[in-house]
């Protein structure tokens, strides 16, 4: 289950919420924020388990080591963009969005890394 990092819409402070993605789905009204308790959340960033390597809820995956750091961001996308993958990265972390196995294949690729414990299908580098 995946981590939500919410941030408060009237107030601004930031909170966690461990959840299902089905019982999140059901605190979503209007406008793509979030009713818990009596008080209306914006998301800032979903985490999700990085020890799974692929399972259908595991994407979209924030990825730490194919992260920039947070003032490269915008170059990043750039360069990305350019290789012909487009690619988000985390405003607050820097870390690589990547959307799928097929878009982290193609990230890897572009950006000259490998996956040295990648299974069937993983860019390996051979």
């Amino acid at each position: 289950m995946p981590t939500y990092v919410l941030e408060d819409v009237r107030s601004g402070t930031a909170a966690e919420r461990y959840m299902s993605f089905d019982d999140f789905d059901r605190t979503r009204v209007n406008g793509g924020h979030h009713l818990l308790g009596c008080r209306l959340f914006r998301v800032l960033v979903v985490e999700q388990a990085r020890s799974v390597h692929d399972t259908p809820g595991n994407w979209p995956m924030e990825s730490w080591a194919l992260g920039v750091g947070e003032h490269e961001v915008k170059a990043a996308e750039a360069r990305l963009r350019k290789a012909g993958v487009p690619t988000h990265f985390n405003p607050n972390t820097g870390d690589a969005i990547l959307t799928s196995r097929a878009h982290r294949n193609q990230v890897l690729r572009a950006l000259g890394f490998v996956d040295r414990s990648g299974g069937y299908g993983d860019y390996t580098g051979r």
